[in-house]
């Protein structure tokens, strides 16, 4: 889905950690075609690596979501993205297309947003 999304579309995500590769460059490519991208992460060691990119990334030392917010869909489930759960783990990951759902999860997305700056505590 990351790589369907439109140049001057946002992709904003919530995960906690962000250990693979593959996902890090899909987003970075992102980015590269135009598209805004703002990542929430939990560890310092994410965000740093994703910012050093250069993904916009903050950290927020609470989080523990696992969401994308599309610009027309929401894609959620209990996978964090590390090879372990979504290789080895039964996880599940959803992709909603409601119009409501999308919005309370940007809602979401903008208030943890406004609240950290940076990869700092």
């Amino acid at each position: 889905m990351i790589e369907d999304t439109p140049e001057d579309a946002a992709i904003d995500v919530m995960v906690a950690w962000v250990k693979l590769e593959s996902i890090a460059a899909a987003l970075l490519d992102a980015v590269e075609q135009g598209a805004e991208v703002r990542v929430l992460v939990r560890e310092t060691g994410d965000c740093v690596w994703l910012a050093d990119m250069g993904i916009e990334a903050r950290r927020l030392t609470t989080l523990h979501h696992k969401v994308v917010v599309f610009p027309n869909a929401v894609l959620t489930g209990s996978a964090n993205w590390t090879e372990t759960s979504l290789d080895k783990d039964w996880n599940d990951i959803v992709v909603i297309y409601n119009p409501d759902i999308r919005n309370f999860y940007s809602a979401l997305f903008e208030d943890a947003w406004g609240r950290v700056e940076g990869c700092g505590n």
